[in-house]
């Protein structure tokens, strides 16, 4: 409105400047005639301008409403973040989960672990880029390497910390091994035991930690869900019917409740939750192409088709239960389907678009094409070269929506800005190669205030 204000008394200063020298130099000029003409184009000026200022306006309000690019994506390169309000203050919290291979002494797969020494390195080298970790198989019993990762951590500002309970002998085995370190307060916490494992895995009593961190400081009460849980594991060729599959899908259905139960009892409206984790479902297909003669398995190209089990895994975790409860040798109404359902995103899948490696991974040397394993140190034999996904980032929001082209918008003022695989390579100076025998996942997410 001001700028068309002024345009018009700037031309009715032109038009009485013309009259005036118009005047001064002719007498007889038609003065009258002049400022009728002038006026004229100043109408005529005011409707252009009128329409202008108008069109002005719209593409102001509607710049406002479209997105504004984030040069990394949000779960890919040139992706739009669609923003339907002018951004607000938040903070951005970057999450790590990592199985830390850290069993109680002895144990061993090779000789020697090198526990010690990897949990020094993870904590002189990792551990401060992040705002919370979550920590699979850092196990308490008979150790005092727990205390040391709590005591470490807090040196590089993580300053809180909860844990799985600890056991002992009185329970027949000893304890989960879950740790949640984080930057900010964390208010809550609460553990549920799974259904004791098969196998060895009958000796660690696995579960899921729940912690509730207070990311909004002094001027917001904002919160974040954080679950960090390990299940029941699989070992050698896996087969879908296999006491360890079937144990595993009853922890999943354990799971859902319990986060079920806990965002109901502890998330306000517009506060995200997250399961983190080394879930030890396998989410790749390895649909390998003339794999009869030679062909290697690529970690990309072979990691873009889900596995039955994954589906199984996020039809459980979501409250949809099995799709096909035949595979896993169960009638059609043994489905582990739950009442209430629940909607998450496989954050690293829907920023890469598969599956990346996390356990088991191989390289190809260059002089004879051959494929060998990425790390011996750590990993068992029998695991070289898997190539295996089994840790995970899932995202839980009420508003998520996945459209056709695979866009992901969350609905609210919550983002995930990345999301990646994290190999956690030490270097060939050390005498092992990778932190552990699992490649972490990490996530960093703004949290609007």
């Amino acid at each position: 409105m001001r700028f068309q204000i002024l345009t018009t008394l700037f031309f009715l200063f032109i038009a009485f400047y013309i009259g005036f020298k118009l005047k001064s130099n002719s007498g007889d000029f038609d003065q009258i005639n002049i400022w009728e003409y002038l006026l004229g184009i100043i109408k005529k000026e005011n409707s252009i301008l009128e329409r202008f200022g108008n069109q002005f306006k719209a593409f102001r309000n509607n710049l406002n409403l479209k997105s504004k690019k984030n040069p990394e994506g949000v779960f890919g390169k040139n992706k739009e973040t669609i923003m339907t309000e002018e951004p607000k203050k938040g903070v951005e919290v970057k999450i790590l989960t990592q199985n830390i291979f850290i069993r109680p002494p002895i144990i061993n797969n090779n000789g020697n672990d090198f526990k010690t020494e990897r949990l020094e390195w993870f904590l002189n080298n990792i551990v401060g880029k992040y705002d919370v970790v979550c920590l699979q198989e850092m196990f308490q019993y008979a150790s005092s390497r727990h205390k040391k990762m709590m005591d470490g951590a807090k040196e590089h500002g993580l300053v809180h910390s909860v844990s799985s309970p600890s056991r002992g002998l009185f329970y027949a085995g000893i304890d989960a091994g879950l740790m949640i370190l984080s930057r900010y307060p964390i208010t809550y916490s609460e553990f549920l035991q799974y259904e004791r494992g098969v196998h060895s895995d009958a000796m660690s009593l696995k579960g899921v930690l729940y912690g509730k961190i207070h990311v909004g400081g002094k001027d917001s009460e904002k919160c974040i869900h954080v679950f960090n849980t390990h299940t029941q594991a699989s070992y050698g060729n896996v087969e879908l019917t296999q006491p360890g599959v079937i144990k595993r899908l009853s922890q999943l259905k354990a799971l859902h409740e319990f986060v079920d139960k806990m965002i109901k009892e502890h998330r306000k409206p517009g506060e995200l939750a997250i399961i983190n984790g080394d879930m030890n479902v396998d989410s790749r297909k390895h649909n390998v192409p003339d794999k009869e003669n030679g062909g290697i398995e690529q970690d990309e190209r072979d990691g873009k088709e889900h596995s039955d089990e994954y589906l199984a895994m996020m039809g459980i975790i979501e409250g949809r239960g099995l799709p096909d409860p035949s595979i896993f040798g169960f009638p059609p109404d043994k489905n582990f389907e739950s009442e209430n359902k629940l909607k998450f995103v496989d954050t690293v899948y829907s920023k890469h678009g598969y599956h990346p490696v996390t356990f088991g991974n191989i390289k190809v040397l260059p002089e004879t094409n051959k494929p060998v394993p990425m790390e011996t140190v750590l990993t068992t034999k029998g695991d070289n070269m898997a190539m295996h996904s089994l840790d995970y980032i899932l995202w839980y929001e009420p508003h998520v929506i996945e459209n056709e082209t695979g866009d992901v918008d969350f609905g609210s003022q919550n983002k995930v800005v990345e999301a990646h695989v994290e190999p956690n390579f030490t270097g060939d100076d050390q005498k092992f190669t990778q932190i552990s025998d699992h490649y972490g996942a990490s996530a960093k997410i703004w949290v609007g205030l």
